[in-house]
């Protein structure tokens, strides 16, 4: 299996200048795990995830007064301020450029890459990747692959092979 088999090519995809609204909408639309980021050649340059989003708003707008474990949240009331402190930061965040957001750290392979190969590099342990990026030779994206989208097609194979 190669990643031009195991890739997903129904993603959203969007510009730098993009406003992170658009793009939490889009993902919650299309229910996708990622958002490429692409410049104006069509190359990916950067991606968002729902996990990028939530580092964002927790670190800009967990107060000292935010629950930091369950324990220390017995009742739903006392969960109100900390969500409703969550909600501001994402209301605050949500007007500003992807480009603040996304993740550059981006890790691109060939079509034609094994998926084992594939499947390595988004679990290497010296670095967080959140997908990775298939591209042609000249850099422009054909698809993503996230250890969902391999799962998904390990086991399509699997019960391919049991008919």
């Amino acid at each position: 299996m190669i990643a031009a088999n195991s890739m997903s090519t129904d993603m959203v995809t969007v510009g730098c200048g993009e406003r992170l609204d658009r793009v939490v909408e889009l993902m919650c639309e299309k229910r996708a795990p990622v958002a490429v980021v692409l410049d104006e050649a069509m190359r990916a340059v950067g991606v968002v995830t729902p996990e990028r989003i939530l580092r964002h708003v927790v670190e800009s707008g967990a107060g000292p007064e935010a629950p930091r474990t369950p324990s220390e949240n017995t009742d739903a009331s006392s969960a109100t301020p900390a969500l409703a402190g969550l909600l501001g930061s994402l209301q605050a965040l949500s007007s500003r450029g992807v480009g603040e957001i996304m993740g550059s750290a981006i890790v691109t392979v060939a079509p034609g890459t094994p998926v084992e190969k594939v499947g390595k590099l988004l679990l290497s342990s010296g670095r967080r990747v959140d997908c990775v990026i298939v591209v042609d030779d000249r850099g422009v994206l054909l698809g993503s692959i996230t250890p969902v989208d391999i799962v998904r097609r390990l086991w399509e194979h699997r019960v391919a092979g049991e008919g």
